[in-house]
């Protein structure tokens, strides 16, 4: 963790340049320490203090840019007929706060591959 903790700076240096840059950063770590399994939204947060705008966030964490990342751009990665879909539904909007993906709370909708995995219920 020591280690991580002092490359990080040049690591975020460099996310900089290459988001300045145009080129193409899906999110994901082969780290095993940060982030912790199911904490890729603080990730996203993180995309943004450093630069990015929320849409190329989510973009980068949720869609496209993760899609490609891994050659499976035909089959997932956008909201199209005949593509295999996660989606995430959330109370508000993140692109004015995108700490929203962190708060369980405002969590309306998960979709894994089409189905239904929770749904907030109305009114509760």
């Amino acid at each position: 963790m020591e280690n991580y903790r002092r490359h990080q700076k040049f690591c975020f240096e460099n996310f900089r340049k290459l988001h300045k840059a145009g080129v193409p950063i899906a999110l994901g770590t082969d780290l095993n320490v940060q982030p912790n399994m199911g904490e890729n939204a603080l990730e996203l947060e993180t995309y943004v203090e450093l630069g990015m705008s929320p849409m190329d966030a989510i973009i980068a964490g949720t869609t496209r840019s993760a899609a490609d990342a891994i050659g499976m751009g035909r089959e997932i990665g956008t909201l199209e007929k005949g593509k295999t879909v996660d989606v995430i539904a959330v109370r508000g909007n993140p692109l004015d706060d995108i700490r929203l993906f962190r708060q369980r709370a405002d969590v309306e909708l998960v979709m894994r591959g089409g189905e239904i995995w929770s749904a907030a219920i109305a009114g509760s």
